[in-house]
């Protein structure tokens, strides 16, 4: 098993990403 801790401060990064690029389509198809 991997540690939490890369869990920890990976998940939220991947998140961020993942929010960012939908709300960058949703720019898009508003446009």
């Amino acid at each position: 098993m991997a540690c939490p801790g890369f869990f920890g401060n990976t998940l939220p990064v991947i998140a961020a990403n993942l929010t960012s690029r939908i709300n960058d389509y949703f720019q898009i198809l508003n446009l």
